[in-house]
């Protein structure tokens, strides 16, 4: 039940103890050393979006482990390879480093991975078009040049609804 409140009061973004914006995932993995069931509650209970969020430093989740059985549940929980962090290297290469064993034999992209690619690396500005913020988001998540531009605009705060 706790957790459940948690990825509802503070879906996308919570603080970390140098005061910059994290997810509850980030924290997890950088502070528990055996997540695993921890990962299992905040996915099952609604915490999907955070498998591809950005942490303080602009990594994702699957940048900011070197535990094989961490890497291999985020990756069947959803987490997409072809993200990007802040330094325009996606998840896949730093897995390949550190872990390529756990890549899976065959990667297929999803044509909605593969659109959102063509729409970044074709340089369209997609930022000032009249786009659903969660399409802008999902572009974003895919380019190499926006350094999570879109995901940085969105982020919400502790007690940003308090003061509504």
């Amino acid at each position: 039940k706790l957790i459940e409140q948690l990825v509802k009061k503070c879906p996308k973004v919570v603080l970390d103890i140098n005061g910059c914006p994290t997810t509850l995932l980030h924290v997890v993995l950088s502070h528990i050393s055996k997540p695993g069931a921890l990962i299992a509650l905040i996915i099952e209970n609604g915490g999907q979006a955070m498998l591809n969020e950005t942490g303080p430093l602009g990594n994702r989740p699957l940048q900011n482990t070197v535990q094989d059985v961490v890497i291999k549940q985020l990756i069947e929980y959803g987490a997409h390879l072809d993200a990007v962090n802040s330094c325009g290297h996606t998840v896949y290469d730093t897995i390949n480093i550190f872990a390529p064993h756990l890549l899976p034999e065959c990667t297929v992209d999803r044509l909605s991975c593969i659109s959102a690619r063509t729409v970044a690396v074709g340089n369209i500005c997609y930022q000032s078009m009249d786009l659903p913020p969660r399409i802008k988001s999902f572009i974003s998540l895919h380019d190499r040049n926006t350094q999570d531009y879109i995901l940085r605009n969105e982020i919400h705060f502790i007690g940003d609804d308090i003061k509504k």
